[in-house]
This record gives structure tokens, C-alpha cells and sequence, in this order.
């Protein structure tokens, strides 16, 4: 089984730059598109201030002047292609005046925007000793990948890095400088016990829950903020309620940003946050016995 390679493709506008950027993407067949936008991460926060007192300062800052769209391509004839096009549809919006930057690894956006006229390349600083970023910005330069530094520095055998190599860019040489960091920082084997897999009792193991219900998370890859409206199934697969909407998603996808009980009183009535206002007339009328008219919706 071949496994399929995909292209990540990030555009970089303003927030008003979103919807003319995402009509062009979807005029292109291009849909399933991912939005990070500082503008409407303030209203989410803004709309929720009652619901917690905590908001992750590094996540308000890693938002702060983001408007990006990110995509997917297949890494292949088909892909390339799709990508072309957007190229060229972006060419046409930046006739039209519109501000954005597009940024991805791959080479041929990067010599687009060192060849077209009204165009820039930019990168972000890496610290290639330390292996973090510096959050710096460099105008005019376009940025390379560190990840086959990175990959020696951490000790990933030579013989693993040129297979590598062949593969991305359909060669084996690799620099000087990669040679000597696989061979100064080879990992070494070492036997250790065998894993042996947790057996149940008879009854069973009951899943350790890892998110509670009104546990405030981050959704990734977007990066969301979010609050759990239903616990983790047998699955581990959980509820969580985004702006204008409620998802099902793996807890492998889920962080805990902050516990619920940090959040809310111990007996807080979650209706209020997860249920309708009409729901909530309902079965306030049937708790105090009255007779209704009307049924209560059950999201699925």
C-alpha cells in the first residue's frame, strides 16, 4: 500500500480578504477549507466571557493578526495542477488590489512571489542549534525547510535521511553539515523489557475519561476553542460545542485548556450553555407539572 502524500497550503489575507479568497477556493473545487481568524476568535471569546474567567494568553497570541485559510492538496500530478491554478487565481486577486501572502513548502509559490512584480517573500527565524523558533520576520528571503537538520541533529541514521532525500526531491546528496550531525548524534539501540498489553478483569476496564463535560479545549489542527457538551463514548470519541455548532471528535484531537470546575459551580445547570431557549421553557413547564404543547428537539 502506497501512502499518499499531501501538499499543506496556507493564504494569508485580512479579515475582509476571507470571503473573496474562499469564493475563489471553492470556484476551483476546492472546499473543506480551515479558518483561523483573530476577528472572529475576539467575537467567540467576547460572546462566551460568561461562561469562563480564563483565556490561554498564548493562544490569544499565536490569533493575534492571524487571517489564514488552509487547505490540502494531493502531492501529485493532480495536485500540482490545482495548485497552478490557484496560483494563477491569485494572480488575478492581486491585480484586483487585494492584500494577502501565500505560504507553503512548496518551491514553486516561493519562486512565483520572488518573480512576479508586486510581490515578496518572507520567512520566519528558526534557531537551528536550540531547534525553536525565534518569531522573527524576514522580509525579502524566501524561508527553507529545516526538517532534514533537524532530523540529523536528533540522530536519524544517514542511510534513513538519503532514502528521505530521494524520495522528497530525487536525490540522495545530502550537505556536509546533515552528514556530520547523523553521525555525531546516532541513536543507539538499546534492549529494554518487552511492552506487554494491560489485560481486563472479568468485568472489564471502564475508559479513564480524560475531558468532562464543560471542560474548555482546543480543537486541533485549527486550533479552536471549544466547550464539551458530552463526555468521551467506549470510542473515545467526544461532543464539543464551536461557535454555531456542536462536533463529534477523537480526544486524540482534543486538548484540555481549562477543567470545568475552574469554570463553573459544582451543581451549574449546562441547559443553559447546550440547550435551546425552547427546550429549556419545555422542561422548566414539566418540572413544575404543567401542560404543554410542543416537543423538545434531541440534537443528533
Amino acid at each position: 500500500m502506497t501512502a499518499v502524500k499531501w501538499l499543506e497550503v496556507h493564504i494569508d489575507t485580512n479579515h475582509t480578504g476571507l470571503e473573496p479568497v474562499e469564493t475563489m477556493l471553492s470556484a476551483l473545487g476546492i472546499d473543506g477549507v480551515v479558518i483561523d481568524d483573530e476577528t472572529e476568535f475576539e467575537d467567540f471569546l467576547e460572546n462566551n466571557r460568561q461562561y469562563w474567567d480564563y483565556v490561554d494568553e498564548d493562544l490569544r497570541q499565536e490569533m493575534q493578526g492571524r487571517s489564514r485559510i488552509t487547505f490540502y492538496l494531493e502531492a501529485g500530478d493532480e495536485g500540482f495542477a490545482k495548485l497552478g491554478e490557484v496560483r494563477i487565481a491569485l494572480e488575478e486577486l492581486k491585480k484586483s488590489g487585494a492584500l494577502f501572502l501565500a505560504t507553503t513548502h512548496y518551491p514553486e509559490v516561493k519562486r512565483y512571489a520572488e518573480q512576479a512584480e508586486g510581490m515578496v517573500n518572507a520567512r520566519m527565524t528558526f534557531d537551528k542549534e536550540s531547534l525553536k523558533p525565534t518569531y522573527r520576520l524576514v522580509i525579502g528571503e524566501a524561508g527553507e525547510s529545516c526538517a532534514f537538520y533537524i532530523a540529523g541533529k536528533l540522530g536519524m541514521p544517514e542511510q534513513m535521511l538519503e532514502y528521505a532525500a530521494r524520495a522528497a526531491y530525487g536525490t540522495p546528496a545530502l550537505p556536509e553539515e546533515i552528514r556530520r550531525l547523523a553521525a555525531e548524534n546516532r541513536i543507539r539501540k538499546e534492549k529494554t523489557e518487552a511492552v506487554r498489553k494491560r489485560k481486563a478483569g472479568a468485568s472489564g476496564m471502564a475508559r479513564e475519561k480524560r475531558f468532562r463535560r464543560g471542560d474548555s479545549v482546543m480543537v486541533l489542527p485549527d486550533k479552536k476553542t471549544g466547550i464539551v457538551c458530552e463526555e468521551e463514548n467506549e470510542k473515545g470519541v467526544l461532543r464539543v460545542q464551536m461557535p454555531g455548532k456542536k462536533i463529534y471528535i477523537n480526544h486524540k484531537r482534543v486538548r484540555l485548556q481549562v477543567d470545568a470546575s475552574q469554570l463553573y459551580p459544582e451543581d451549574y445547570d449546562f441547559s443553559i450553555i447546550f440547550d435551546t431557549v425552547e427546550n429549556r421553557k419545555l422542561r422548566h413547564d414539566m418540572d413544575r407539572g404543567k401542560m404543554v404543547q410542543g416537543e423538545i428537539v434531541v440534537e443528533q
